[in-house]
């Protein structure tokens, strides 16, 4: 719980036009997969146009703290479940109309990650990624992100580093889905969003 509420107090507020603009993606009436949602920010947003909505996340502290979240603002439509994302096997293919990932892959392991957009593109007909942009600008708010990755602990820093060492988004795409219509677009200063249909 405590994991959902410092993510929702100091992570969110960073990541909020990130968020509205991934949100704006998501057509009426669609159905949602969102991989890693952490405390639920985004997959709320989605509801708000979605008929369906199944969030799913490691962190049982931080789904609780989703849920509840959820539960206040009388958000029906969405599903949280505690699983690892890197076995979606349960979800059959084309099950959603979308599928998003939104500030995780630069967390996993490179061949982690990319075997988990092979399987969101199994699940959906449309995957949409926000992550951090390459390369990453210089000034504060470049340094500000490699000091946040820095303190999320040398793991995570390690993935991080391998991430903008494959090229960001754009080089993981290019390697994941050589053949297929992938759109980059520029999200801000640091971000980047990436659709793949």
């Amino acid at each position: 719980m405590k994991d959902g509420l410092f993510y929702f107090s100091l992570i969110d507020p960073l990541l909020k036009k990130l968020h509205t603009r991934v949100a704006a993606e998501i057509p009426e009436g669609a159905s949602v997969i969102d991989i890693a949602c952490g405390n639920g920010t985004l997959p709320m947003k989605y509801a708000e146009k979605a008929s369906r909505v199944t969030a799913i996340d490691l962190s049982a502290g931080k789904l609780e703290f989703a849920r509840q979240m959820a539960a206040r603002r009388k958000i029906a439509n969405i599903t949280f479940i505690e699983m690892d994302a890197t076995d979606l096997s349960r979800f059959p293919d084309g099950e959603f109309d979308i599928a998003t990932v939104s500030m995780a892959i630069h967390q996993f392991r490179t061949e982690t990650g990319m075997e988990l957009l092979k399987a969101l593109q199994r699940i959906a007909n449309k995957v949409l990624i926000a992550d951090y942009h390459h390369p990453l600008p210089g000034g504060f708010s470049g340094g500000t992100t490699r000091l946040i990755e820095w303190m999320a602990g040398q793991e995570h820093n390690s993935c991080f580093r391998a991430y903008l060492a494959n090229g960001g988004l754009p080089g993981i795409m290019e390697v994941v889905f050589p053949d297929d219509p992938v759109t980059i677009q520029q999200a801000g200063s640091v971000f980047t969003l990436a659709t793949i249909r």
